[in-house]
């Protein structure tokens, strides 16, 4: 069942686990965390969709500690099945177990982090391609649109199936460390984004502003999302 409420004692009596989804800005969290640790009993797992905030920062301001987690879900969430689930060093094991039961329950895939980390595992992982990425293009070896097609009909299409060290232990570490030793001293260490700074500064956000590195119409961005989300469908089918 599926209901809606603007109280928040409502929608949260007699639960189990609380999952919030609401702006992303720490200070807002940490006092709506607080309020839960209040309302909620001992025993409800209290869990935060955020992208990017470590739950020992989200649950600074709480007397129960021990029942927050992150559980990040990756957009589209209704078509990609995987959550990260990061918990602090104060997080029970019992609450990160209860919200992974729930989680394999309804259909998702969740990984638990070891220790929480800035940006967990995914936000890592496209931060450092995207910082490779600007690079490429800021220094004139490619264009962003060449950059997308190398990742759309190469690398991406292997990376659907199969993970980063799945592909590569195919290869072998031996020829890979050789690669990674030759290469890695020359791939951006750049701990800022000027490039993506000048963009917001010019007004081209991306599709929402009608232009970034791609102009864009409605039309065009609703399309782009039909594409990703048809894509995933059938993806999603090759494990069933």
């Amino acid at each position: 069942t599926i209901a809606t409420t603007t109280s928040l004692e409502g929608a949260v009596d007699g639960v189990d686990v609380v999952i919030e989804s609401v702006y992303e800005e720490l200070a807002i969290k940490q006092d709506l965390f607080s309020r839960l640790d209040g309302l909620c009993p001992k025993s409800t797992v209290l869990a935060s969709n955020t992208s990017g905030f470590m739950p020992s920062d989200l649950a600074a301001k709480m007397k129960h500690r021990e029942r927050v987690v992150v559980a990040h879900y990756i957009n589209p969430p209704f078509l990609v099945p995987l959550v990260e689930v990061v918990p602090s060093e104060e997080t029970s094991s019992e609450t990160v177990e209860a919200l992974c039961d729930l989680l394999r329950g309804i259909g998702k895939a969740p990984i638990v982090l070891k220790r929480e980390v800035p940006g967990f595992v995914t936000s890592r992982l496209q931060t450092a391609l995207l910082r490779e990425a600007l690079w490429l293009v800021e220094n004139g070896v490619a264009t962003a649109q060449d950059v997308d097609a190398a990742i759309k009909t190469g690398l991406g299409r292997r990376w659907a199936v199969a993970g980063v060290f799945e592909v590569l232990e195919l290869a072998g570490w031996d020829l890979l460390s050789v690669i990674a030793n030759g290469l890695m001293p020359h791939l951006s260490a750049s701990e800022s984004a000027p490039a993506l700074d000048r963009m917001v500064e010019q007004g081209k956000l991306g599709a929402k502003s009608g232009q970034g590195f791609y102009e864009w119409t409605p039309e065009s961005a609703e399309a782009m999302k039909r594409r990703i989300a048809e894509a995933l469908v059938r993806i999603d089918s090759w494990d069933k």
